[in-house]
């Protein structure tokens, strides 16, 4: 289940903690907007973690253009059209990675409208709308376009998955 994350800048604290001249402006400033912004993503965290069973899963096959092959390692990306980051403002997003098979399965996605992005460094980066219905999987299969190690680094974000279930050894 994925819940979003509420993040608060450290400048938005500060300014709070040395703001006693205005009263007004201040209580504004760091009672009411906060508690607006955490009331709204509670709010929303319960309709996107799917708390009502409207949820769906995408299936994502991703081959090469030319050969026909899987492609392992693409970033799967499903994003609200829109979605953006920044200090007091997070949205929900999943992510996998296709396999040795050219498969990645996203699940529990909230019913909607999204955006599927798809990207893998020596391969051009894909996007597509999906639309996830409920208690359904859903399908998408893409041919990637090999342009080769890009001249720039990476064309990708780089993105650390960390197994959920990480064991520690014994002495």
């Amino acid at each position: 289940m994925t819940v979003p994350s509420l993040v608060l800048s450290r400048g938005l604290l500060e300014r709070c903690a040395g703001s006693v001249s205005e009263f007004s402006s201040t209580v504004l400033r760091c009672v009411v907007i906060p508690a607006m912004v955490i009331l709204g993503a509670l709010t929303q965290s319960s309709a996107w973690a799917g708390g009502s069973k409207t949820t769906g899963t995408l299936l994502v096959f991703a081959a090469d253009s030319v050969t026909g092959k899987p492609v392992p390692g693409v970033d799967v990306t499903v994003r609200r059209p829109g979605w953006y980051v920044n200090d007091t403002h997070r949205e929900p997003e999943w992510f996998a990675f296709t396999d040795s098979t050219g498969w990645a399965r996203l699940g529990e996605i909230p019913v909607g409208t999204y955006e599927a992005s798809l990207c893998q460094n020596t391969y051009d980066r894909r996007k597509f709308g999906v639309a996830i219905r409920q208690h359904a999987v859903d399908t998408l299969s893409v041919k990637l376009f090999y342009l080769g190690p890009p001249s720039d680094g990476r064309r990708c974000e780089t993105r650390y998955q960390i197994p959920s279930k990480v064991r520690a050894r014994k002495p």
